[in-house]
């Protein structure tokens, strides 16, 4: 028989310590297992406190209709040792450790029960005030990764313990510039480890999608049942992600923090309000004091498209915003210029010169590294690590070459006096290029990369035979100790023998060179010297062939006559001829010479423009 409490109970010093239990139904059985209150009905177990009256955690042991239980305990009340009989089977329970208890309800996603057993056990003192904290942080995690965002803060919120970087990994992914600052905590090893909210995302959503699919084979999920009754947006789940992160960080930077942890708290709200495109909260958070680090430092491309933007209504002065860029962001520098110099086709040579100054600067750099290493794999870790942390997609010596190539309005003694101790002879060749240093290049191309094709080509864009002569001596005469180079010698002889006078070549052949190679090499040069002087004659008598059909042409068609009598029409303005003076075009109209004025020479009546559309007529040698 229950019988509710008459007013409150109180101890000694009149502190309430007990109040009313009110059950929902009624009991099967009721007994007592050390602080608790225990009763079962339906196949549930209940657990009262005995002093609040909150039901603290709830045991399924059968399903509904199972029959009446009992509950049987030890006869003090206070032990440790609980049966309940049911009409198949007794089963016996027992108190384990709070901080188990604590897990299994976690587990079992009863998060409010755990929170619960954690107050209450702190109000009688058996957990301490940390403990509380702890299992608030815990529980908030968990409901993140069940995509509940804001019932997660709000335990963040409630914990006294859980630091700020702990929610760093969720922005930003590892590494990053506050990643030793998160401690390695997983608490009890009851969720993943923390990721990116897009990947906590897109897990929970296949999740919800997978306990769809359980539920209708009939297999119950511990997944909401609002998320499977109304599968949430990825958009909104997002939205709402970072909506409650930003909450959480306005909070914590109020609070008294490590310099380093302020710099993430107000670096990564900042960042979150630009995902939410939050203008407002941005300039007011910049306006404020802040420990915001330059987004420069965290995300050089995030660093870029704020530079280059197109929306604002007054750009950015490029004086000042390169004043304005860190020296050691070197790659930010060069991916402004280039923006400068290709989107906005700046003209401005200072710039031109600055940006081939800087990747010159980068591309000595890389090349000490390349050469420097000794190790292979070491070399290609670093290259893959200098690559892996690049904003470019293409390697830096590859953009150098280019930009040399492709602008003029650079100052090319500038940069050849910064590379000019150094290992980039194919840059150097392009500078000496765009001085006219015709020698220095062929050198290079020819003695320094050994470059046979890359040279003979120079010396076609040169245009005079005697570039070719200037390469065959380099060939045959390296200087410097170097072995003549034969093989690329009897290419060029091959290649373009033609153009050279052949007593030059004789004069030049090194006597060192094989017999056999120099003669196949000579006798190969007559007979395409010859065959060249033949092509020569062909060309020069069909030209003149040409020549004289055009000019008879031309005479035949002076030498036109037209008769006109008093029915002769103007073909523009149909008046009488008569006697009047008129003109006839070669498409044989006839216009009065008023006409003729008026229309010009070149533009017939039947508007044909002859100087763009020429007439062609049959001739001996010339076709349509």
């Amino acid at each position: 028989m229950f019988v509710d409490n008459v007013g409150i109970l109180v101890d000694e010093h009149g502190q309430p310590v007990g109040g009313s239990l009110i059950f929902r139904g009624f009991p099967d059985s009721v007994g007592e297992l050390s602080s608790y209150l225990v009763l079962v009905r339906d196949g549930k177990m209940e657990l009262y406190n005995k002093r609040s009256g909150n039901c603290t955690q709830t045991v399924t042991f059968g399903g509904e209709g199972i029959g009446r239980c009992l509950i049987a305990n030890e006869d003090d009340g206070n032990g440790k040792l609980l049966a309940v009989a049911t009409p198949t089977k007794v089963i016996f329970y027992w108190k384990v450790s709070s901080e188990e208890q604590i897990k299994d309800l976690l587990r079992k996603k009863n998060f409010k029960e755990a929170i619960s057993l954690v107050e209450e056990l702190e109000s009688q003192g058996e957990m301490s005030d940390e403990m509380l904290s702890f299992v608030h942080a815990q529980v908030g995690v968990l409901l993140l990764f069940d995509l509940n965002f804001e019932e997660a803060v709000d335990h963040f919120l409630q914990s006294k313990t859980m630091q700020p970087s702990e929610v760093f990994p969720f922005i930003m992914r590892d590494p990053n510039r506050w990643s030793l600052l998160v401690p390695r905590n997983r608490y009890w090893g009851l969720h993943p480890p923390p990721a990116p909210l897009e990947d906590v995302v897109d897990d929970g959503l296949m999740a919800i999608q997978r306990a769809i699919f359980l539920r209708k084979a009939g297999i119950d999920t511990a997944v909401d049942d609002d998320f499977i009754l109304n599968p949430p947006t990825r958009s909104n789940l997002l939205e709402s992600a970072i909506k409650n992160l930003i909450r959480y960080l306005e909070v914590s930077r109020e609070k008294e923090l490590a310099s380093s942890v302020q710099e993430g708290v107000d670096t990564l709200l900042m960042y979150l309000y630009r995902a939410l495109n939050d203008v407002h909260d941005m300039e007011r958070l910049a306006s404020s004091e802040n420990s915001c680090i330059v987004i420069a430092d965290v995300n050089p491309v995030l660093a870029i498209e704020v530079l280059t933007s197109t929306k604002r209504v007054n750009q950015l002065s490029p004086d000042e915003v390169i004043a304005a860029i860190d020296s050691k962001k070197v790659e930010i520098l060069q991916r402004y210029l280039q923006w400068l110099i290709e989107d906005q086709e700046s003209t401005d040579a200072q710039f031109h010169t600055l940006y081939a100054l800087s990747l010159a600067k980068s591309a000595i750099e890389t090349f000490a590294v390349e050469g420097n290493s000794g190790d292979g794999r070491v070399l290609e870790e670093k290259l893959s690590d200098f690559s892996s942390k690049s904003i470019f997609q293409t390697p830096i010596r590859e953009r150098l070459q280019i930009f040399l190539m492709s602008s003029d309005l650079y100052d090319p003694d500038e940069v050849l006096d910064l590379i000019e101790g150094s290992e980039l002879w194919l840059e150097k060749a392009i500078l000496y290029r765009k001085l006219g240093q015709e020698t220095l290049v062929l050198q290079i191309l020819a003695l320094k990369l050994e470059d046979s094709e890359t040279a003979e080509q120079y010396c076609a864009e040169i245009g005079r035979p005697d570039a070719y002569m200037q390469l065959l001596d380099m060939y045959l005469d390296p200087q410097n100790g170097k072995e003549p180079m034969f093989k690329a010698a009897v290419r060029l002889l091959h290649n373009h023998g033609e153009s050279l006078d052949p007593l030059q070549v004789l004069e030049t052949l090194s006597p060192d060179m094989p017999l056999q190679l120099a003669s196949d090499t000579i006798l190969r040069m007559l007979k395409a010297r010859l065959h060249h002087h033949l092509q020569g004659q062909i060309v020069h008598n069909l030209s003149r062939a040409i020549d004289v059909d055009a000019r008879l042409a031309r005479m035949e068609e002076r030498s036109r006559h037209v008769q006109i009598n008093d029915e002769s029409l103007c073909d523009s303005c149909h008046a009488r001829l008569g006697t009047k003076l008129f003109a006839m075009y070669p498409d044989d109209t006839v216009v009065c010479y008023k006409c003729f004025r008026r229309q010009g020479e070149s533009m017939s009546v039947k508007g044909r423009d002859f100087k763009r559309d020429v007439l062609y007529k049959q001739g001996w040698l010339v076709t349509r």
